[in-house]
């Protein structure tokens, strides 16, 4: 069984400002698992966003010894629906560096992580043009 070495001792706030927020709790185990659940909201009507957690274990100097990968999560303003989620996550930090006796604490980075969601939608939507130019073109 493994045993807990580092974790946030709850969960750690960020006010990302525009009334989007996120919080995240995480924990570090013995066998270098990383186990975090991330909450994203946003409190605006209309201003869904992607906002990114990182977290970094440290030793007792502040030295980093590990950090995660970028996890991102999308919410959607509140009058759609979807403005407020709450993501369990997990990953294996630095595999064949064991943290146990090294690692004793755990600070989740939270911010922006934009994402252009309309990129492939409208590539699609040039494409169609392009056949019904094309089209009217060879017609005409």
């Amino acid at each position: 069984m493994s045993k807990l070495i580092a974790g946030t001792a709850g969960n750690v706030y960020k006010d990302l400002g525009a009334n989007h927020h996120m919080w995240t709790s995480a924990q570090l185990w013995d066998n270098n698992s990383l186990t975090a659940v991330t909450r994203t909201q946003s409190g605006t009507w209309f201003g869904g966003y992607t906002g990114g957690v990182v977290v970094v274990a440290t030793d007792a100097a502040g030295t980093v010894l590990a950090k995660s990968t970028l996890h991102s999560f999308g919410v959607n303003g509140t009058v759609f629906g979807g403005s407020d989620r709450t993501d369990g996550w997990n990953e294996i930090l630095n595999p064949g560096q064991p943290l146990a006796g090294r690692a004793v604490a755990l600070y989740p980075f939270q911010a922006w992580a934009p994402t252009w969601r309309l990129k492939e939608p409208l590539i699609q939507v040039g494409f169609l043009l392009y056949d019904v130019i094309s089209a009217m073109a060879s017609s005409g």
